[in-house]
Protein backbone atom coordinates (compact mmCIF):
# COMPACT_ATOMS: atom_id res chain seq x y z
CA UNK A 1 0.00 0.00 0.00
CA UNK A 2 1.45 3.46 -1.45
CA UNK A 3 -0.41 6.69 0.97
CA UNK A 4 0.21 10.09 -1.32
CA UNK A 5 -1.35 13.46 0.43
CA UNK A 6 -1.95 15.80 -1.42
CA UNK A 7 -2.36 19.73 -0.08
CA UNK A 8 -4.65 22.09 -2.67
CA UNK A 9 -3.79 25.53 -2.94
CA UNK A 10 -4.09 28.49 -0.88
CA UNK A 11 -7.14 29.59 -1.82
CA UNK A 12 -8.53 26.26 -1.50
CA UNK A 13 -9.20 25.28 2.22
CA UNK A 14 -9.91 21.19 1.73
CA UNK A 15 -6.81 18.82 1.49
CA UNK A 16 -6.86 15.42 -0.28
CA UNK A 17 -5.21 12.02 0.80
CA UNK A 18 -4.53 9.48 -1.70
CA UNK A 19 -4.20 5.72 -0.79
CA UNK A 20 -3.43 3.87 -3.27
CA UNK A 21 -3.77 -0.12 -2.39
CA UNK A 22 -3.06 -3.78 -4.54
CA UNK A 23 -4.85 -5.71 -2.37
CA UNK A 24 -8.43 -5.79 -3.77
CA UNK A 25 -9.95 -7.79 -0.41
CA UNK A 26 -8.75 -4.72 2.08
CA UNK A 27 -10.59 -2.09 -0.44
CA UNK A 28 -13.82 -4.23 -0.50
CA UNK A 29 -13.90 -5.16 3.64
CA UNK A 30 -13.17 -0.98 4.10
CA UNK A 31 -16.01 0.06 1.87
CA UNK A 32 -18.11 -2.48 2.48
CA UNK A 33 -19.25 -1.97 6.27
CA UNK A 34 -22.09 -4.53 6.42
CA UNK A 35 -19.21 -7.01 5.79
CA UNK A 36 -17.97 -8.56 9.33
CA UNK A 37 -14.16 -9.32 8.77
CA UNK A 38 -12.26 -11.10 11.31
CA UNK A 39 -9.64 -8.43 11.85
CA UNK A 40 -12.91 -6.13 12.77
CA UNK A 41 -11.02 -4.29 14.99
CA UNK A 42 -8.10 -3.12 12.37
CA UNK A 43 -11.07 -1.98 10.49
CA UNK A 44 -12.83 -0.37 12.72
CA UNK A 45 -9.25 1.56 13.90
CA UNK A 46 -9.84 2.51 9.49
CA UNK A 47 -13.22 4.11 9.82
CA UNK A 48 -12.08 5.74 12.38
CA UNK A 49 -9.28 7.43 11.19
CA UNK A 50 -11.55 8.57 7.85
CA UNK A 51 -14.07 10.03 9.94
CA UNK A 52 -10.90 11.79 11.50
CA UNK A 53 -9.70 13.16 8.46
CA UNK A 54 -13.31 13.96 7.28
CA UNK A 55 -13.59 16.20 10.35
CA UNK A 56 -10.61 18.03 9.39
CA UNK A 57 -11.79 18.92 6.42
CA UNK A 58 -9.30 16.27 4.55
CA UNK A 59 -11.01 14.10 1.65
CA UNK A 60 -9.52 10.73 1.72
CA UNK A 61 -9.15 8.45 -1.73
CA UNK A 62 -9.02 4.93 -2.03
CA UNK A 63 -7.68 3.23 -5.44
CA UNK A 64 -6.57 -0.10 -6.43
CA UNK A 65 -2.85 -0.16 -8.89
CA UNK A 66 -1.88 -3.50 -10.17
CA UNK A 67 0.70 -4.99 -7.22
CA UNK A 68 4.36 -4.68 -7.89
CA UNK A 69 7.72 -5.31 -6.33
CA UNK A 70 10.60 -3.64 -5.20
CA UNK A 71 9.23 -0.07 -5.02
CA UNK A 72 10.46 1.11 -0.96
CA UNK A 73 7.19 2.68 -0.21
CA UNK A 74 4.76 -0.43 -1.43
CA UNK A 75 7.09 -2.54 0.88
CA UNK A 76 7.20 -0.46 3.67
CA UNK A 77 3.86 -0.39 3.67
CA UNK A 78 3.05 -3.93 3.20
CA UNK A 79 5.99 -4.54 6.34
CA UNK A 80 4.22 -1.59 8.93
CA UNK A 81 0.80 -3.53 7.90
CA UNK A 82 2.09 -7.08 8.72
CA UNK A 83 3.18 -5.94 12.33
CA UNK A 84 0.56 -3.86 13.04
CA UNK A 85 -1.74 -7.27 12.74
CA UNK A 86 0.79 -9.52 15.23
CA UNK A 87 0.09 -6.74 17.77
CA UNK A 88 -3.20 -7.02 17.04
CA UNK A 89 -5.39 -9.39 20.25
CA UNK A 90 -6.12 -12.96 18.99
CA UNK A 91 -9.65 -13.25 17.75
CA UNK A 92 -11.71 -16.28 17.76
CA UNK A 93 -13.26 -16.55 13.80
CA UNK A 94 -16.09 -18.68 15.37
CA UNK A 95 -19.34 -16.97 15.28
CA UNK A 96 -20.79 -16.42 19.33
CA UNK A 97 -23.78 -18.33 19.63
CA UNK A 98 -26.80 -17.31 21.02
CA UNK A 99 -26.58 -17.95 24.34
CA UNK A 100 -23.12 -17.60 24.24
CA UNK A 101 -24.00 -13.66 23.37
CA UNK A 102 -26.57 -13.82 26.45
CA UNK A 103 -24.45 -14.76 28.99
CA UNK A 104 -21.49 -11.62 27.99
CA UNK A 105 -24.56 -9.46 27.68
CA UNK A 106 -26.32 -10.14 31.13
CA UNK A 107 -22.76 -10.16 32.87
CA UNK A 108 -21.70 -6.85 31.38
CA UNK A 109 -25.47 -5.23 32.87
CA UNK A 110 -24.42 -7.05 35.95
CA UNK A 111 -20.84 -5.39 36.42
CA UNK A 112 -22.36 -1.71 34.73
CA UNK A 113 -25.32 -2.11 37.75
CA UNK A 114 -23.02 -3.22 40.34
CA UNK A 115 -20.91 -0.04 39.27
CA UNK A 116 -24.04 2.32 39.76
CA UNK A 117 -24.91 0.85 42.71
CA UNK A 118 -21.38 1.06 44.35
CA UNK A 119 -21.00 4.79 43.76
CA UNK A 120 -24.57 5.80 44.34
CA UNK A 121 -24.97 8.76 46.98
CA UNK A 122 -28.68 7.16 47.89
CA UNK A 123 -29.81 3.98 49.40
CA UNK A 124 -27.00 3.56 51.80
CA UNK A 125 -28.46 2.29 54.88
CA UNK A 126 -29.88 -0.48 52.03
CA UNK A 127 -26.25 -0.95 50.64
CA UNK A 128 -24.70 -1.75 53.77
CA UNK A 129 -27.49 -4.56 54.23
CA UNK A 130 -26.73 -5.91 50.88
CA UNK A 131 -23.90 -4.58 48.61
CA UNK A 132 -24.19 -7.00 45.84
CA UNK A 133 -26.47 -6.35 42.94
CA UNK A 134 -28.32 -9.41 42.17
CA UNK A 135 -28.92 -10.86 45.36
CA UNK A 136 -32.00 -13.43 45.61
CA UNK A 137 -34.02 -12.24 48.20
CA UNK A 138 -35.80 -15.08 50.53
CA UNK A 139 -39.38 -13.90 51.74
CA UNK A 140 -41.82 -14.96 54.60
CA UNK A 141 -45.09 -16.56 53.25
CA UNK A 142 -46.71 -14.20 56.54
CA UNK A 143 -47.41 -11.37 54.18
CA UNK A 144 -47.59 -9.04 56.93
CA UNK A 145 -44.01 -10.08 58.21
CA UNK A 146 -42.62 -9.45 54.21
CA UNK A 147 -43.88 -5.81 54.42
CA UNK A 148 -42.14 -5.23 57.49
CA UNK A 149 -39.14 -7.02 56.15
CA UNK A 150 -39.09 -4.81 52.68
CA UNK A 151 -39.43 -2.07 55.06
CA UNK A 152 -36.04 -3.27 57.52
CA UNK A 153 -34.30 -3.38 54.41
CA UNK A 154 -35.30 0.09 53.12
CA UNK A 155 -34.40 1.71 56.56
CA UNK A 156 -38.14 3.30 56.35
CA UNK A 157 -40.36 1.22 59.33
CA UNK A 158 -42.27 2.76 61.59
CA UNK A 159 -39.69 2.85 64.29
CA UNK A 160 -39.79 5.76 65.93
CA UNK A 161 -36.00 7.07 64.66
CA UNK A 162 -37.32 7.04 61.43
CA UNK A 163 -40.44 8.64 62.14
CA UNK A 164 -39.12 10.96 63.87
CA UNK A 165 -37.36 12.11 60.67
CA UNK A 166 -40.32 11.89 58.72
CA UNK A 167 -41.82 14.02 61.52
CA UNK A 168 -44.31 11.85 62.39
CA UNK A 169 -42.95 11.41 66.07
CA UNK A 170 -41.78 13.73 69.17
CA UNK A 171 -39.27 11.51 70.13
CA UNK A 172 -36.45 8.92 68.81
CA UNK A 173 -36.56 7.15 72.17
CA UNK A 174 -38.93 3.97 72.56
CA UNK A 175 -41.60 3.42 74.47
CA UNK A 176 -40.06 1.71 76.97
CA UNK A 177 -37.19 4.24 77.36
CA UNK A 178 -34.47 1.95 76.64
CA UNK A 179 -33.39 4.02 74.18
CA UNK A 180 -33.14 5.68 70.25
CA UNK A 181 -35.30 2.98 69.08
CA UNK A 182 -33.39 2.36 65.57
CA UNK A 183 -32.97 -1.33 63.70
CA UNK A 184 -30.64 -2.52 66.38
CA UNK A 185 -32.38 -1.45 69.50
CA UNK A 186 -35.65 -3.12 68.06
CA UNK A 187 -33.93 -6.70 66.84
CA UNK A 188 -31.13 -6.55 70.53
CA UNK A 189 -31.82 -3.92 73.04
CA UNK A 190 -35.51 -3.35 73.31
CA UNK A 191 -36.67 -4.90 76.73
CA UNK A 192 -40.14 -5.32 75.39
CA UNK A 193 -38.67 -8.42 73.28
CA UNK A 194 -36.33 -9.90 75.76
CA UNK A 195 -38.05 -12.99 75.90
CA UNK A 196 -38.15 -13.43 71.58
CA UNK A 197 -34.80 -12.61 70.94
CA UNK A 198 -33.48 -14.82 73.81
CA UNK A 199 -35.32 -17.43 71.33
CA UNK A 200 -33.60 -15.78 68.56
CA UNK A 201 -30.03 -15.70 69.32
CA UNK A 202 -30.63 -19.17 70.70
CA UNK A 203 -31.55 -20.09 67.17
CA UNK A 204 -28.79 -18.37 65.01
CA UNK A 205 -26.20 -19.80 67.55
CA UNK A 206 -27.00 -23.38 66.96
CA UNK A 207 -27.52 -22.79 63.35
CA UNK A 208 -23.72 -21.25 63.91
CA UNK A 209 -22.49 -24.10 65.90
CA UNK A 210 -23.76 -26.58 63.44
CA UNK A 211 -21.91 -25.15 60.66
CA UNK A 212 -18.35 -25.85 62.46
CA UNK A 213 -17.65 -22.68 64.05
CA UNK A 214 -16.49 -21.96 67.33
CA UNK A 215 -17.52 -19.39 69.60
CA UNK A 216 -20.36 -16.87 68.52
CA UNK A 217 -21.23 -14.93 65.86
CA UNK A 218 -21.17 -10.90 65.90
CA UNK A 219 -24.35 -9.49 66.31
CA UNK A 220 -25.55 -7.04 63.77
CA UNK A 221 -28.65 -6.11 61.96
CA UNK A 222 -26.55 -6.92 58.44
CA UNK A 223 -26.69 -10.43 60.16
CA UNK A 224 -30.26 -10.94 60.57
CA UNK A 225 -31.70 -9.40 57.01
CA UNK A 226 -28.98 -10.28 54.74
CA UNK A 227 -27.23 -13.38 56.19
CA UNK A 228 -24.95 -14.32 53.00
CA UNK A 229 -24.00 -10.74 53.13
CA UNK A 230 -22.23 -11.24 56.85
CA UNK A 231 -21.03 -14.70 56.76
CA UNK A 232 -20.57 -17.24 54.42
CA UNK A 233 -23.56 -19.50 55.20
CA UNK A 234 -24.91 -22.40 53.14
CA UNK A 235 -28.19 -21.57 51.06
CA UNK A 236 -29.80 -24.01 53.85
CA UNK A 237 -28.27 -22.10 56.68
CA UNK A 238 -29.19 -18.59 55.25
CA UNK A 239 -33.27 -19.74 54.96
CA UNK A 240 -32.63 -20.96 58.38
CA UNK A 241 -31.31 -17.39 59.95
CA UNK A 242 -34.15 -15.65 57.62
CA UNK A 243 -36.62 -17.89 59.46
CA UNK A 244 -35.64 -17.08 62.87
CA UNK A 245 -35.58 -13.48 61.65
CA UNK A 246 -39.09 -13.56 60.87
CA UNK A 247 -40.35 -15.37 63.94
CA UNK A 248 -38.78 -13.04 65.95
CA UNK A 249 -41.14 -10.31 63.75
CA UNK A 250 -44.10 -12.07 63.69
CA UNK A 251 -44.07 -12.81 67.44
CA UNK A 252 -42.73 -8.64 68.02
CA UNK A 253 -46.44 -7.91 67.15
CA UNK A 254 -45.07 -5.17 65.43
CA UNK A 255 -46.61 -3.66 61.76
CA UNK A 256 -43.21 -2.39 60.67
Amino acid sequence: MYFEGTAGKSKVKQSQLIILSDCKSAIKCILRRSVMHHHHVLMERVRSSVCALRDWNTRVALAWIPSHSDIFFNEKADSLAKQALQKLPTTSRTPFTFPTWKSLTLRQMIQCWQIRWDRATTGRATYDVIQAVGTKLIFPRNRSVAISYVRLLLNDTTLREHQYHMGLADTKICESNDGIEDLYHFFFQCSRHSDIRAKLKQEIQRIWTDSGRNGSPRWSVTLLLAPSSEITFTKAQSRAVLAATFEFIKQSGRQL
